[in-house]
């Protein structure tokens, strides 16, 4: 057999060892689904909705993931977490990620008001979430895919954040598949973020949306946010915004 023979051969069997990987990775992760889903929306309702305490050191954030796990979290990923997380200070109304940047972390905010936006067909900015304290915070599209993205996310505030690089999460969920759990749960809080804001917009008038926000457990957030920003979010023009406000 040649050279290019053995080459072939060498592929060919690397391929199968990759996608028998990948095979015992989904069968995991779909164990984890399995036996999670059931609790998982209890369990992260009691947890991280409740949870009151402020983060403000690696260890808080730290105790309040290992929270979200049943068992608590191993040592070991404990010591982990320790190593690859990093803390970032992003002064108001400094970007974070601007359009045409590839994501390459995900931040939780430790303190401060961070904002995405990004630019519709008439160039006009439209604000598409607005996070404060305790929320993880991530261009999707673009961390994800690891491709640029046409998203920007600011900083309405002086903000502090800490973050995970791409590779060093994706490295610890593979090594320590608990973690797979603490993920999970902070991904259903994303996904039920903008499920609601996606049906809100269409089932809610104006200002049902507005006293819906306001009255929210983010309420207080949003009076901290320019009055421009809070109109394009929930999708009206400022003028009407003044009108919603004056009627609640």
């Amino acid at each position: 057999m040649g050279i290019s023979g053995c080459t072939y051969l060498f592929n060919y069997f690397n391929y199968w060892i990759d996608l028998f990987k990948y095979f015992e990775i989904v069968h995991a992760c779909t164990l984890v689904f399995r036996l999670w889903l059931s609790g998982a929306i209890n369990i992260y309702q009691t947890k991280a909705l409740s949870m009151k305490q402020q983060i403000l050191s690696l260890e808080d954030l730290i105790t309040y993931l290992s929270s979200l796990h049943p068992l608590s979290l191993p040592e070991v990923i404990k010591d982990r977490l320790r190593k690859i997380v990093k803390v970032k200070t992003i002064k108001k109304r400094e970007h974070l990620l601007s359009a045409g940047e590839v994501c390459r972390h995900i931040y939780f905010i430790k303190r401060g008001i961070l904002r995405c936006y990004f630019y519709n067909e008439n160039d006009e900015e439209v604000t598409g979430w607005i996070f404060g304290e305790k929320k993880t915070v991530v261009g999707v599209m673009s961390f994800y895919t690891q491709e640029p993205g046409f998203e920007y996310i600011h900083a309405l505030k002086d903000t502090e954040v800490f973050y995970i690089a791409y590779e060093e999460l994706f490295a610890i969920y593979l090594e320590y598949p608990e973690f797979c759990f603490v993920a999970l749960l902070l991904t259903i809080e994303y996904l039920m973020f903008w499920f609601l804001k996606l049906c809100n917009l269409r089932r809610l008038d104006a200002q049902q949306r507005f006293d819906q926000i306001m009255n929210s457990d983010e309420g207080a957030l949003f009076n901290l946010v320019p009055l421009k920003y809070l109109a394009s979010y929930i999708n009206v023009r400022p003028e009407t915004l003044s009108r919603l406000r004056s009627n609640s």
